[in-house]
């Protein structure tokens, strides 16, 4: 009756929640992966030991913030305007 419905609801927005959830997870940890790791097959869903090499490396090579400041200034004044 109503509880199966509930429930079916139930394990469908859980579903649909690990379609979307999977790929970040994948994206954040694949940063605190070692470089072998990375390689590894098959995947290495758990990073062991955690590195923020790849960060720090991501960060250092651009101009982060000049960028955030030109996106806060865009976005600020993208409300004002409104």
């Amino acid at each position: 009756g109503k509880w199966v419905k509930v429930a079916f609801t139930q394990l469908a927005l859980v579903g649909f929640s690990a379609v979307f959830l999977i790929p970040l997870y994948w994206l954040v940890t694949s940063g605190l992966k070692t470089d072998a790791q990375l390689q590894a097959y098959p995947p290495v869903w758990f990073p062991h030991p955690i590195t923020f090499k790849h960060y720090q490396e991501g960060f250092a090579s651009m101009d982060f913030l000049g960028m955030l400041r030109n996106t806060l200034t865009i976005a600020v004044l993208t409300v004002l305007g409104s």
